[in-house]
C-alpha cells in the first residue's frame, strides 16, 4: 500500500469540502487507540472517541471556512515492519465566510501508521503544527483566525465612523457632512440647506468656562439631531457653527416649520443657553449643495445683523410647483 498517497488523500478528505462525502472513509482509517496533537492547546486527543467528539463540536466552525490544498508534500520512514511514519508539509488556502479574508496556512504534520493483525494499516498518531502567535487557549485555529478577521473588520468600521464624526458632539464633521449633502443633492429633485450659528457663544465660554461651553455645543447637537431625525442630516461645521440638510421636503412652509422647531427646542434648552441664528435656502437637482449653503450663510448673517435668535429664508428659496 502506498501510504504517502493514502495520507495525502486523507488530508484532502479532512481539510476540504470533500469532508462531507468522505468523512466515513477518513474515520475508517483511524485506530481506536488514536492519539492526536493539533494546533491548539486543547487539541490533544487520546482515543478515537475523543477525536470524534471534537469533530462534532468543530462542525459549525469548519463550515465557516472553505479550504483548498495549494500543495502537499510527504516523506515515508519505515520504523519497523508494521510501523510507518509519514511526514511533510501541507499548504492550505481558504476563504472565510462573509468576509473578504483569505486564510493562508503552511502546516507541518506527521502521521504514524500501524498494521493491525488483519493486515490493515491504521493511523495510530497524528501531529499537526503551524505558527500562530495570537491563538488563544481552547481555540481551534481557523476559529481563532475568523475571530481575528472579524475583529479587524469591526475596528476598521469604527475607525471609519470616527473619521466621519465630530468627537465632541457626535454629529457628522465638516467634510463628511458636505460630502453627504453633495451626494444627496445630486439624487434629489428638491433639497434645503440650513446654516446655524450660536449667538454670543464666546460669552458662555468667558463667563462659565469651556466645560460649560462644550455642554452647550453637545446640547445644540442633540437639538439638531432630534429635529433632523428621520428626515435630514445634521453636522458640526466648526466651532459654534452647525448645518442641516433636508430632502423630500417640497414646500417652503415645511422648511420654515423645521427652522422654527429648532428655535423652539433651543428656547427650552437647559440654561445657560444662547440663542440660535438660522439661514435657510432651497435648491433643485442640478444645483450644487455648496452654492445653496452659501446662500443660507448669507441669510444667517442677515439674522445676526438684525437681532439674532431667529431664522430667515433666502428670497429665491425653492418651493414645489
Amino acid at each position: 500500500m502506498d501510504l504517502r498517497s493514502y495520507t495525502e488523500q486523507l488530508w484532502r478528505y479532512y481539510a476540504t469540502e470533500e469532508w462531507s462525502e468522505n468523512s466515513a472513509a477518513f474515520l475508517e482509517a483511524l485506530d481506536e487507540e488514536l492519539v492526536v496533537i493539533g494546533t491548539g492547546k486543547h487539541e490533544f486527543y487520546q482515543s478515537l472517541q475523543d477525536f470524534r467528539e471534537s469533530l462534532k463540536k468543530e462542525e459549525r466552525e469548519r463550515s465557516e471556512i472553505r479550504f483548498s490544498i495549494a500543495s502537499i508534500d510527504s516523506q515515508e520512514l519505515a520504523c519497523s515492519e508494521d510501523i510507518r511514519l509519514i511526514y511533510g508539509t501541507l499548504h492550505l488556502v481558504g476563504i472565510v465566510e462573509n468576509t473578504p479574508a483569505v486564510v493562508d496556512m503552511d502546516c507541518r504534520y506527521s502521521v504514524l501508521f500501524r498494521r493491525n493483525p488483519e493486515g490493515q494499516w491504521k493511523i495510530l498518531h497524528v501531529h499537526q503544527s503551524l505558527p500562530n502567535q495570537e491563538q488563544h487557549e481552547g481555540e481551534y485555529y481557523p476559529k481563532t483566525l475568523v475571530g481575528q478577521v472579524r475583529e479587524a473588520e469591526s475596528r476598521a468600521r469604527q475607525m471609519e465612523a470616527l473619521a466621519k464624526t465630530d468627537q465632541l458632539t457626535g454629529l457628522l464633521n465638516h467634510q463628511s457632512f458636505y460630502d453627504a449633502c453633495a451626494q444627496l443633492a445630486g439624487e434629489s429633485e428638491v433639497f434645503w440647506c440650513m446654516a446655524i450659528d450660536l449667538d454670543n457663544f464666546k460669552q458662555i465660554n468667558d463667563r462659565y468656562g469651556h466645560l460649560e461651553g462644550d455642554r452647550v455645543l453637545r446640547d445644540t447637537a442633540r437639538i439638531l439631531q432630534e429635529a433632523s431625525q428621520g428626515r435630514g442630516l445634521a453636522g458640526r461645521i466648526g466651532g459654534d457653527e452647525f448645518a442641516m440638510f433636508f430632502t423630500g421636503i417640497g414646500q417652503e412652509a415645511e422648511a420654515k416649520a423645521i427652522a422654527q422647531e429648532v428655535l423652539e427646542r433651543a428656547r427650552r434648552a437647559r440654561e445657560p443657553f444662547p440663542g440660535l441664528s438660522i439661514g435657510v435656502a432651497g435648491g433643485r437637482k442640478g444645483q450644487r449643495s455648496r452654492d445653496i449653503f452659501r446662500r443660507a450663510d448669507q441669510m444667517l448673517y442677515e439674522v445676526k445683523r438684525s437681532g439674532k435668535n431667529a431664522y430667515r429664508m433666502a428670497p429665491a428659496a425653492c418651493s414645489s410647483r
